[in-house]
């Protein structure tokens, strides 16, 4: 009997030592359990923005080129069109006109001609080509006489007007006298044949639409001259040239050219039309 006694005290003891012992690692568990400190917390909210401040500018930036591209590859899907055009018409210049000439020359014969991306919609796959990705609408130079409806400042080229490239009005119209209603009725008018464009790598066909003059160029608040985030005063448009190749020209090259012996802006219609000067 007291052998019995001491094997069940023994087994007793033993017992409560294994549950003595989980109980003290679990409360050793649960000590090492312990929250971050508010120290811990900003240390790891001051390395998120750190990252954050590194990182967010270099996706802008990527953002950007791809936009910038995305315009690049629109355009020389236009620019074949374009020239697919010319090959099926005898080599003439599409009879068309662009937002613009409907905003600013209601009586001009040119605001009676299709649009231009109308009049090139059999030769493009889409009419998203029309839409460039990083599309910041512009402000017009003149007052809507064509009575569009279309506010003074344009948000987004594309929803308002139905694309966000302007097409080479000039290559359409001898002079501007006929564009502003003072020449013969839109029948006559007899736009350039392509292969007659005098320097066709320089020849700018379609750009991104900017409103601007030679006598007025664009200033530190343009926003309509930053669509592709070149900022003043650089400032750069994405075109394509009658050749077919697309081009990005900064405002340097755009109003100081280096093969214009008459020191025009890369607009002038010395680059395109044959009979220039008039």
């Amino acid at each position: 009997m007291v052998g019995n006694r001491v094997e069940t005290r023994c087994a007793v003891s033993l017992e409560f030592g294994v549950e003595a012992s989980r109980s003290i690692c679990l409360l050793r568990r649960r000590a090492g359990r312990r929250g971050f400190t508010l120290i811990e917390l900003l240390v790891v909210i001051a390395i998120i923005a750190i990252l954050a401040a590194i990182l967010f500018p270099v996706f802008a930036a990527a953002r950007d080129r791809a936009r910038a591209a995305g315009c690049l590859s629109n355009l020389h899907q236009i620019g074949l069109a374009f020239i697919q055009y010319c090959d099926d018409h005898q080599g003439f210049v599409p009879r068309a006109c662009d937002a613009e000439d409907r905003h600013d020359n209601p009586k001009a014969a040119m605001a009676q001609f299709p649009y231009v991306w109308d009049a090139l919609m059999p030769y493009s796959k889409s009419h998203e080509i029309w839409r460039d990705p990083a599309d910041k609408g512009y402000k017009w130079l003149r007052p809507d006489t064509g009575q569009t409806g279309w506010p003074p400042v344009i948000k987004n080229a594309y929803r308002q007007v139905g694309c966000s490239y302007a097409f080479r009005t000039s290559l359409v119209i001898k002079n501007w006298d006929q564009l502003y209603g003072g020449g013969p009725p839109a029948g006559s008018i007899r736009p350039v044949k392509l292969q007659q464009i005098p320097f066709p790598s320089r020849a700018i066909v379609f750009y991104d639409a900017l409103q601007f003059s030679e006598s007025s160029p664009p200033g530190e608040s343009a926003w309509q001259a930053q669509w592709h985030n070149m900022k003043y005063p650089i400032f750069a448009w994405n075109t394509v040239m009658s050749d077919g190749h697309t081009e990005v020209v900064t405002k340097d090259k755009l109003y100081h050219p280096n093969d214009n012996p008459y020191n025009k802006w890369l607009l002038n219609d010395y680059y395109i039309r044959p009979e220039y000067p008039y």
